[in-house]
């Protein structure tokens, strides 16, 4: 028995020991040393940390389960599938003598980065035994040896695939941990639940718990040390092997190691073997036998490690599996990305509530938080408003980023119309030189063409909205003509381009686009600033396209990992394309007339269309809200509803969140189809309804377009009616026009060669209209009803008639001069003041062009102003800066004088020449002259 004097010893020595190790537990720190942490905030792509690798120029190349990440000394750079990766989660690196970069992913193979782009290798187009990568050698001889996850192993020599498996080599098994290679050149294979195994050693053999002095057979991490000892790291503790004098050794308990499952292991160069386990890292002094362990850096949370490497600098890397990557080395601070906060513009028609979390921008609200971005939703932006009316509302959420952040300047994503009500900020006197860059997604910049039909129906029937009318391609078109980038800020223009391979038929009969807004259209401004960005993107997500996984893009993440997240963290990491992609123009749809109603709960009505020739058919419906459904009867009298999936001849396709169905039709029957559209009876109330067919066929009606005029005097409407370059004569055609909603005025169009049709019966359709009222974009609907080579037939065409208010006008001669403001010398502004005489009170907008004396433009200005009734002067100013930066000597000329009324969608209301300036020279103007472009 132990005396009492001995036992207290023994007790105060514990004591003692636990003390320091509790000491040493908690973060030791010498000789100036320390651990810093880096996550999302800083650039990684994810906080959970599977793999490391370093190159030889001290490159960290990190794999999580969001992509890869590349740390260059300076920042983070990352990479998802988006950009060629095989799968987003990385579950191996390794690099190789020609500096190449292999990452292998669970379940998307090996992707392999050159330095410029990912190339990523399969089981379909490569020897990969199998796409679940676990585990990445390179060998001394330069081979690469890939573990996998059920397929045993494949080893590339540079020309040639090798596979080892359970079926052709000692392994037990084909799931694959980890790999090593020793000092003698044997490769070591940690086997899932078997233990180790050895290649090209004296002999090839494995290594379990019930034949050796490994403990556990769950094996998760090997390396190995200058001495010859292979180290096993398990779920059971650490162990180490010396294969020549065939000892092994054990570290199973918490003296040793922080935790007993060991998931990482490096050896560094002086000799000690670093430990990544289940509560931080331990490393072991090999020579001296002393431990020391780190479970706690942040001062708040064990971290788990997934992976551990050790850069040249002798730096050690800790990735862990929730909580970053962390170095220890020098003490210093994490270098931090200058993050701007980010205000969220959403599409034509927000949510209700007005709230983010109630918005298209739910999922990217997290996704900017999480990467320690500041993120602010701009409300207030309604359809009811103009273009310029929520850009004022932009503007002030801009301020307010600005005010509770203390940033100077803001990045901007806009979604959809979205981008329209940024531009009006950026492009006008409204801006205040506060944006950094802009993300603009699915935005209709030539204006909506794909389904303009439906549009210009809801302008016509359902909304009095100036937006709707905003996004016509007529209005479009002017905003373009007196809008441009001055301030040259960024603008990434992101356009969907959805693969028809995935999704149903429809999409194929589509022309690239998101489905709803053409590539063409998004992509359609011009400018040293813009870049271009296209994905596979479907412009909204909702719970159809959620089910169906279409990527949209703004969910899933994959569009913001691959092109907004990187250049949103670092300005000079630019996205996309300087080169506009080559995009076809839009083919004008052959289609029928439009059938339109109103359809009271649980009614059901019945609208025939005449089909005149075999082919394929797309019948297109919408409805006012949801609660519509759609079927068919053929002319055979056969039903078609939208279960009729045993049908190849008949694919439907519908769309919630746009209140769209659609069925196509291949190798129809001609003659009268019936439509039966029935309305659910737990509606609230009556919901109007369009449909309409495209049709495959050579007759075609075509509305003269750039349809415009003045009040009180005559336009002309003109149509023609064609079987492919022949003429035909003798339809019924009429033109619907809508001043106002729901307040058609029908006229008949005639073929008579007596209302500037040309002659009579060359299939020309015309006749004249006088507009009274208003003025504005007046929807226009013309149907052509008829029999054609003995069969019945309807055709349908729309077109857009603009009609000037006349509500304003100039009133005289411009003056224009330079200012200097604040008399220093140098000019702030190029000023133009212009004589208006206002008929009507309301906002405006006066637009200018600034040329050079060889015609080249310099500059276009908007001005957004309040006019009372009479005569007033407006000034349109020119910044300072945008002339130094053109660098021509004057004398200047503006031109292109526009007033337009902007009540609604703005309309032209007068144009004048311009007016030439002095000859300034471009010297005298200032520099960072922003002030001077705004009201």
């Amino acid at each position: 028995m132990l005396s009492r004097r001995l036992c207290v010893i023994i007790s105060i020595l514990t004591l003692a020991l636990l003390r320091t190790r509790a000491a040493s537990a908690a973060a030791p720190q010498s000789e100036g040393l320390s651990w810093l942490v880096y996550g999302t905030t800083d650039g990684l792509a994810a906080n959970s940390i599977w793999a490391l690798a370093i190159t030889p120029s001290g490159e960290v190349w990190a794999g999580t389960t969001a992509g890869v990440s590349r740390w260059d000394g300076a920042r983070w750079r990352s990479y998802s599938p988006g950009h060629g990766l095989g799968d987003e989660w990385v579950s191996a690196l390794a690099t190789d003598r020609q500096g190449r970069v292999w990452a292998g992913t669970y379940g998307g193979g090996l992707s392999v980065w050159n330095g410029t782009e990912w190339r990523t290798l399969n089981r379909e187009n490569s020897g990969l035994a199998n796409d679940w990568v676990t585990a990445l050698l390179v060998d001394d001889a330069g081979r690469l040896w890939v573990g996998t996850f059920g397929g045993g192993i494949s080893v590339w020599d540079g020309n040639i695939w090798h596979t080892y498996n359970a079926a052709n080599s000692v392994l037990p098994r084909d799931w694959i941990t980890a790999l090593a290679q020793d000092v003698r050149g044997a490769i070591w294979v940690g086997v899932a639940g078997k233990g180790v195994c050895t290649f090209g050693g004296v002999s090839d053999r494995c290594y379990d718990a019930r034949h050796s002095g490994l403990g556990n057979d769950n094996v998760n991490a090997l390396a190995t040390t200058p001495d010859g000892r292979i180290w096993i790291g398990t779920d059971a503790g650490l162990y180490g092997y010396d294969p020549i004098a065939q000892t092994w050794w054990s570290w199973t308990d918490a003296w040793n190691l922080p935790h007993p499952r060991v998931r990482a292991l490096a050896a560094d160069s002086i000799g000690r073997l670093w430990v990544g386990t289940g509560r931080g890292v331990a490393v072991y002094d090999v020579a001296a036998g002393i431990w020391r362990a780190w479970t706690v850096w942040d001062g708040t949370q064990e971290p788990v490690i997934g992976a551990l490497a050790v850069a040249p600098t002798g730096d050690i890397w800790a990735g862990t599996l929730s909580q970053g990557l962390a170095r220890y080395g020098e003490s210093g601070e994490t270098p931090r990305p200058a993050l701007h906060p980010v205000v969220l513009v959403h599409g034509w028609r927000g949510p209700e509530s007005d709230r983010v979390e109630d918005s298209e921008f739910q999922f990217l609200a997290r996704w900017l938080e999480r990467d320690g971005i500041a993120a602010f939703y701009a409300e207030g932006i309604h359809p009811d408003n103009t273009l310029h009316e929520n850009a004022r509302r932009l503007q002030a959420a801009v301020a307010e980023a600005k005010a509770i952040t203390g940033a100077e300047s803001v990045d901007i994503i806009a979604f959809s119309m979205g981008g329209l009500n940024t531009r009006a900020y950026l492009e006008s006197a409204l801006y205040a030189g506060d944006v950094r860059l802009t993300f603009i997604m699915g935005t209709p910049h030539e204006g909506v063409q794909l389904w303009q039909t439906f549009l210009l129906h809801e302008i016509a029937h359902w909304s009095d909205e100036p937006s709707a009318r905003e996004l016509l391609p007529e209005h479009v078109a002017l905003f373009n003509e007196t809008h441009a980038n001055n301030w040259q800020v960024p603008y990434y223009l992101v356009a969907g381009a959805v693969a028809a391979d995935e999704l149903p038929p429809l999409f194929g009969f589509l022309p690239p686009s998101d489905g709803l807004i053409s590539a063409r259209s998004a992509h359609a401004l011009r400018g040293p600033m813009v870049r271009y960005i296209t994905t596979k993107d479907l412009h909204a997500w909702s719970a159809e396209s959620i089910l169906l996984e279409i990527p949209s893009f703004l969910y899933p993440e994959a569009t913001y990992r691959t092109h907004l997240r990187q250049a949103l963290q670092d300005a000079e990491a630019l996205a996309g394309s300087a080169v506009p992609p080559a995009w076809e123009p839009l083919p004008a749809e052959n289609h029928s007339p439009l059938l339109s109603g109103i359809l009271p709960p649980g009614q059901r009505i019945t609208e025939t269309l005449e089909i005149d020739q075999r082919g394929t058919v797309r019948i297109y419906a919408r409805g006012q809200t949801d609660g519509l459904s759609l079927t068919l009867t053929t002319p055979d009298g056969v039903h078609i509803a939208p279960d009729a999936s045993d049908d190849e001849d008949v694919s439907y396709f519908a769309l919630a969140i746009a209140n769209f169905e659609s069925y196509v039709l291949t190798d129809t029957t001609p003659g009268t189809w019936q439509l039966h559209l029935e309305a659910n009876d737990s509606l609230a109330e009556a919901c109007g309804y369009a449909m309409y067919a495209v049709l495959d066929s050579p007759l075609r009606l075509d509305v003269t377009p750039n349809m415009q005029g003045q009040l009180d005097a005559p336009v002309l409407i003109q149509t023609t009616l064609r079987d492919g370059t022949q003429g035909v004569a003798a339809a019924q055609v009429s033109a619907e026009i809508y001043p106002a909603r729901n307040a058609a005025i029908t006229i008949p169009l005639h073929d008579d060669g007596q209302h500037a049709d040309g002659a009579a019966n060359d299939g020309h359709y015309a006749n004249w209209w006088t507009p009274t009222g208003d003025g504005g974009y007046y929807p226009v609907f013309v149907t052509a009803r008829g029999t054609y080579a003995g069969r019945v037939f309807g055709r349908g065409d729309e077109g857009v008639l603009v009609i000037s208010p006349e509500t304003a006008s100039f009133g005289g001669e411009p003056r224009a001069e330079a200012v200097d403001a604040d008399g220093d010398g140098q000019y702030e502004a190029l000023q133009v003041e212009v004589p208006v005489r206002a008929r009507q009170a309301g906002e405006y907008l006066l637009a200018a062009r600034l040329m050079d004396a060889a015609g080249t433009e310099i500059a276009r200005a908007v001005m957004p102003r309040e006019l009372n009734v009479g005569e007033q002067r407006v000034t349109l100013s020119f910044a300072g800066d945008w002339i130094r930066r053109h660098g021509v000597d004057g004398p200047y000329h503006i031109e292109k004088l526009t007033l337009m009324d902007a009540r609604s969608a703005a309309i032209k209301v007068d144009e004048m020449p311009g007016v030439t300036t002095k000859a300034y020279p471009w010297q005298a103007f200032a520099a960072e002259s922003r002030i001077a472009g705004r009201p």
